[in-house]
């Protein structure tokens, strides 16, 4: 072996090890089995009911992980409204307000039961990974979503503007009931000049209209599938100070995953759900 492969060697050694160290350094995981969540209500859906007993699953896995401090603010928060900008924002409020995340690994099918005065009981159980942080938010790193309404009709087009605070790079993906992909910045694998700029640099205080890529102004196009009336989707903005390269599949848990191995500090997070309805004929 000559003595450059010798000395490249050790260099990625030490910044492999560089990296798993400030993994390791910075966040402190702990693995929860079966934490239960309840919802008791009158006037929820089916589906919101679960979704309050997930959250109350949620509080319940910090507070058997020992993060207790503020959890009570927390789990009156998520009780005001249980809509899903509120249930999708979770994860930031309590990364926060705690210094930790969560990251739900599995959850047991729900049982529903009605007691003698016609409450819906909706009980779910959980398997988890709360995540314990070293630092906290970076109150200054943050980005402004400008003209990106929250219904849009079929055959509109989507635009938007975002400002951010400070440097940083931006992943935007979009999760629905029949896809997840990764919006921005847009990876065309059969014309790659249809694709946008990986590594694009977002600057302090200067607008970014979307779509960025001329090909796709003046806005990005959507259609609801045949026979559907509404459609919901959730675009979730992650802004990042270093930037990162999205090898893994895309799914709702996979970039939760990937959002909980970047330091609070270091990122910002916004959830956007919008409805695509169809088109009222006059």
């Amino acid at each position: 072996m000559n003595k450059f492969n010798r000395n490249m060697r050790c260099v990625f050694f030490l910044l492999a090890l560089l990296y798993f160290s400030s993994v390791c350094f910075s966040q402190e995981r702990m693995k929860v089995y079966g934490v239960e969540g309840e919802s008791l209500s009158l006037n929820l859906t089916p589906k919101q009911a679960l979704n309050e007993a997930i959250q109350e699953a949620k509080i319940n896995a910090l507070m058997e992980a020992e993060i207790s401090e503020q959890v009570g603010s927390v789990r009156v928060l998520f009780k005001i409204d249980n809509g899903e900008n509120v249930t999708q924002s979770f994860s930031e409020v309590i990364t926060s307000r705690l210094g930790a995340d969560i990251v739900v690994d599995s959850i047991y099918p729900e049982q529903k039961s009605f007691d003698e005065f016609n409450h819906m009981k909706v009980t779910v159980r959980i398997d988890a990974t709360v995540i314990k942080y070293d630092k906290k938010s970076d109150p200054t790193f943050f980005f402004e979503i400008r003209d990106l309404k929250d219904t849009y009709y079929n055959n509109e087009v989507i635009s938007f503007t975002v400002i951010p605070s400070q440097n940083g790079y931006l992943k935007i993906f979009v999760i629905n009931e029949k896809e997840s992909i990764l919006l921005y910045p847009y990876k065309n694998l059969i014309a790659d000049y249809l694709s946008d700029t990986e590594n694009y640099l977002f600057k302090a205080g200067q607008p970014v209209d979307f779509p960025v890529h001329n090909a796709y102004k003046p806005g990005y196009s959507i259609e609801l599938e045949e026979g559907k009336e509404i459609e919901n989707s959730l675009l979730i903005f992650i802004f990042t100070k270093d930037n990162f390269t999205w090898v893994e599949g895309i799914s709702q848990k996979a970039i939760n995953n990937r959002i909980a191995n970047i330091s609070p500090n270091k990122r910002t997070v916004e959830y956007f759900p919008i409805v695509l309805k169809k088109a009222i004929k006059n």
